[in-house]
């Protein structure tokens, strides 16, 4: 349970850090060790996103370090982890073994909003706006981030395969 609170904090953390950021470089010269960490950060966000700044809220007139959309599934993997501990607290740290179905069904249903944007927008169909691109994304983020918790909590996926001969 330890593990799974502390990646869940390690997310939340991430998620506040990357709206934060903006308002503190916004605020003045920042110190070296900010500078050094808004350096790092907008790195780190560089591995997953474009960071168009047209496609990015901002902050006091900096963007942020990810995108809208980026921005929506950090946001969501917050609130999910947020959840995920929540209710492993309820039930004191057992977690059960999901069905497969029920979890692809799941996930497929939660990256519906984030893909149907996507699939518009890149059809040129009509333009998405950013604040839809950041909600969109929002149950995708909470639906991967929870199970990611979950699963570091000890919990498992059944099996459906099945030894020879077994029904």
């Amino acid at each position: 349970m330890a593990a799974a609170a502390a990646a869940a904090a390690v997310v939340m953390a991430w998620a506040v850090w990357i709206v934060v950021l903006p308002s503190r470089l916004a605020a003045g010269v920042p110190s070296q060790g900010l500078a050094t960490a808004a350096a790092l950060t907008y790195q780190a966000g560089r591995f997953v996103c474009h960071q168009a700044p047209g496609r990015s809220f901002q902050s006091g007139g900096w963007h942020w370090p990810v995108c809208g959309r980026c921005a929506g599934l950090y946001a969501g993997a917050a609130a999910g982890a947020l959840v995920a501990v929540v209710l492993l607290i309820r039930r004191r740290g057992a977690p059960q073994t999901l069905p497969p179905r029920g979890l692809r069904l799941g996930l497929l249903a939660a990256s519906a909003p984030t893909a149907i944007t996507w699939v518009v927008e890149q059809a040129g169909l009509w333009p998405v706006a950013m604040t839809a691109r950041w909600g969109s994304a929002l149950p995708l983020g909470a639906a991967v981030s929870a199970l990611l918790i979950w699963v570091v909590a000890g919990g498992e996926v059944a099996d459906t395969k099945r030894a020879p001969g077994v029904h």
